[in-house]
């Protein structure tokens, strides 16, 4: 058998598990935001090459763990018909997060899922010496933001001022 390459592996977004041989898959799931025709082939893949079920992680992603060594190739290829694409791991710019912004939030100011996308073509898997992550939020109610950094707007709820308003926009980077 030839020697595994742990290293792609990781950076196709297949992590080891401490199971001999088995696998967890990371997803690109940009801005949180997957489809039904998405969901509906991650579940069948899960059921097919996993344990039957997936790990919602707490940066808006999916993984599926248990994929085995020899099902790897399939795994990725059965994915890509539902429009399902590997995350990656390691030292890399990570999927790029975001709240659903003024398309669906009463407290959204900005298309922040347009911007993640935006974001996420330029830069996703781009090698660095650290991983890099990204966040997009459309306002500063968000979860997006990060507690050690979360700063409040002292025009929260009264921004009606377009220049007072910006006070509530945030791109944060990790």
């Amino acid at each position: 058998m030839a020697k595994v390459d742990y290293a792609t592996l990781k950076k196709g977004g297949f992590m080891r598990q401490k199971q001999k041989n088995n696998f967890s898959l990371r997803l690109a799931c940009v801005g949180g935001t997957l489809t039904a025709e998405n969901l509906r082939k991650i579940a069948e893949v899960a059921e097919k090459f996993g344990d039957g079920y997936v790990h919602l992680t707490s940066r808006q992603g999916v993984e599926i763990p248990f994929i085995k060594l020899n099902d790897i190739d399939d795994v990725t290829a059965d994915l890509a018909t539902g429009g399902c694409k590997p995350g990656v791991c390691g030292p890399r710019v990570r999927t790029v997060t975001a709240c659903q912004g003024n398309a669906v939030c009463p407290s959204g100011n900005i298309n922040s899922y347009d911007i993640a996308v935006k974001l996420n073509d330029r830069y996703f898997g781009r090698e660095l010496p650290h991983k890099f992550k990204f966040g997009v939020t459309g306002c500063g109610l968000s979860e997006q933001l990060p507690q050690s950094r979360r700063k409040r707007c002292r025009h929260q709820g009264s921004c009606t001022d377009q220049l007072e308003r910006r006070c509530l926009y945030s791109l944060w980077c990790l």
